[in-house]
Order: C-alpha cells, then sequence, then structure tokens
C-alpha cells in the first residue's frame, strides 16, 4: 500500500518516512509524539516494511491506547538484547502522579480539563488514569511538559492538589471496568451488532453506520454488512466504546451468539 492509498493521513506517512531516513542515514533515534489508536496502526503497519530501522512502542502504562513510537538504527539497536532500556530513556518520557487532598474528588474530565488550561498540547500527553477508589491522577507525558506541570498545576477541580514524577516503568496497569452485553443477532454485520450493544432499532443502527458515527478499530466505517470480527473495538459517538469479546457460535435457531464488553 503506497502512502497515497491513505488519503487523508498521507502528510502523516510522509512524516514518518522522514524519520525514517533521518535515522538510518544519520544513525539518530527518532520519536513521534503520543499517538491515539488509529494514528499508531497506520505507522505500526507502515514502518512494518522498513527493514533497517528497530521499532519501540511505549505508552507507560500497561494497556496504553496512546503511545510514542520509537524509530532506531538496526545496526545499532538491533542485535543487543538489554537495548530496551537504552531505547526506553531516549523517549524522554515520565510518569506524573497527581495527589488530591482526599477531601474531595475530581474526574478524569477534571484532569484533562487543568492540564490543557494550562496550555499543555494534547500530542505532548499520553494516557491518564485515575484508579477506582483512589484519589490519585497518573498521566505519561514527555518529561518536558512533566516538569512544567509540576510547577504549574496547584488545583484540579476544586481540589488542591500535588505532584511528583516517577519513572514510567512505575506506572501501573490501567484496569479497565465494564459492563457485559451479550444475546444473538442474525448475521455478524455491523449495522446487527451496534443494534445489539446500543439496544436501537436494526434501521436505527444502519442510519448510525451511515451516518459515518462509527468507528471499528479506530477507523470510519459506513458499509452496514460490515464483518464484525472478535476483538474489534468499536466506537459509536454518543454511546461509548465497546469490545466485541467472543462470537462463541451459532444458536439451535440459527442466530449468532454474541458477547459484547462496553467501557466505562
Amino acid at each position: 500500500m503506497s502512502k497515497n492509498d491513505y488519503g487523508s493521513d498521507s502528510l502523516f506517512l510522509q512524516r514518518l518516512e522522514d524519520m525514517v531516513c533521518v535515522c538510518t542515514e544519520k544513525y539518530v533515534p527518532q520519536f513521534t509524539h503520543f499517538l491515539d489508536g488509529k494514528s499508531l496502526k497506520i505507522a505500526l503497519e507502515y514502518l512494518s516494511r522498513c527493514s533497517d530501522i528497530v521499532v519501540l512502542c511505549n505508552g507507560g502504562f500497561v494497556n496504553a491506547e496512546r503511545c510514542v513510537i520509537g524509530i532506531y538504527p538496526k545496526d545499532i539497536y538491533g542485535y543487543v538484547d538489554c537495548a530496551t532500556d537504552e531505547m526506553t530513556e531516549l523517549m524522554n518520557i515520565k510518569g506524573l502522579v497527581i495527589e488530591g487532598s482526599g477531601f474531595s474528588s475530581f474526574s478524569h474530565r477534571d484532569c484533562m480539563g487543568a492540564v490543557l488550561a494550562l496550555g499543555i498540547k494534547r500530542e505532548v500527553l499520553g494516557d491518564i488514569y485515575l484508579p477506582k477508589d483512589s484519589s490519585l491522577a497518573y498521566i505519561c507525558l514527555t518529561e518536558v511538559a512533566a516538569n512544567y506541570l509540576c510547577e504549574n498545576i496547584e488545583f484540579i477541580g476544586k481540589d488542591k492538589v500535588k505532584t511528583r514524577i516517577i519513572d514510567v516503568s512505575l506506572l501501573p496497569e490501567i484496569v479497565r471496568e465494564f459492563v457485559v452485553i451479550s444475546g444473538t443477532v442474525a448475521s455478524d454485520r455491523l449495522d446487527s451488532i451496534v443494534s445489539l450493544a446500543t439496544k436501537l432499532s436494526r434501521e436505527k443502527a444502519k442510519q448510525l453506520v451511515s451516518s459515518g458515527m462509527i468507528k471499528v478499530n479506530h477507523f470510519e466505517e459506513i458499509r452496514a454488512d460490515f464483518q464484525v470480527d472478535e476483538g474489534d473495538v468499536l466506537s459509536i459517538r454518543g454511546f461509548g466504546r465497546y469490545v466485541v469479546s467472543e462470537l462463541p457460535g451459532i444458536t439451535k435457531k440459527g442466530r449468532n451468539k454474541v458477547i459484547i464488553h462496553k467501557m466505562i
């Protein structure tokens, strides 16, 4: 697939190509900003075809969604078993712990709003994770942004907070909560799965799809007859995110069994 096949993402691919050229010609590692799921998939697919580089993807957290991609010259980093720590260190990403007072609480939205209000750009931020029943928030971000936030953030919402920087290896595993939706559908078409997930009629689900309200694995999908597979992630605007966890088989009446996890 050429860069032109990526449409509006062709500029992103051109930037990646430039980074690969610098890496292989000057033997200088190159790093992306924090990328979302769609950009990560595009980048990793493209970089997998480049034979002279080593690629490392790191978002700090186990189960991170937003990650930095490091591109390293294979002649230097491709044959050293213990090079991963050095490669990670070169990324210059850190963990930030934000501790609330314990007398009030703040949400993910509050945390994001407070960070962005200080002029921090989204591209220098990875995931923000607030463990349940805790007054802590963890952020993976660039070292420069971490230092800036430590010096400037005092409140999140109405809660006065303290901050400290930690190594990314100390960030916790992200535990995602979900509710289970199970049922049967006539087929594994996208509109059928969306209907089950949202509890909308098949016709309304089809309208959501055709209106561009659905992303499958971070890519917009407008085909109602698109065949959904196990593991597919559906983002449905106005309804949330869903993982098609299992397609266990067919019932005696010929309907398809489906188990979906809705993220909460």
